[in-house]
């Protein structure tokens, strides 16, 4: 990425030498204004909105799903689950184990 205040930078630095040996309050007061100046504008450029209906679009694209012909066998399979409220016979652990969860 190119930083287009850079060469403006340095002709400003050599604007300043000049001026530094006899005025050093002034120019720490141009630092510290510049120094603010490039707080604020990567500020400013953090806090931009984002483009809204780009996010939108691609959420749309990428989440629709649909089931055709040749996945009923897997809607089959889905419906054959049992739910939670079926009873289900209790299930038979090896010699010496317990089941935790059992009450």
């Amino acid at each position: 990425m190119r930083i287009p205040f850079l060469p403006k930078i340095h002709t400003f630095t050599r604007i300043l030498r000049p001026i530094a040996k006899h005025h050093y309050f002034i120019v720490t007061i141009i630092l510290f204004s510049g120094v603010g100046v490039g707080v604020y504008w990567v500020n400013e450029t953090l806090n931009m909105p984002g483009d809204d209906a780009y996010r939108m679009q691609q959420q749309q694209s990428t989440i629709g799903s649909k089931f055709n012909q040749s996945t009923k066998d897997t809607i089959t399979k889905i419906e054959a689950l049992q739910k939670s409220t079926d009873s289900t016979p209790a299930s038979t652990l090896p010699a010496g184990r317990i089941n935790p969860f059992a009450e």
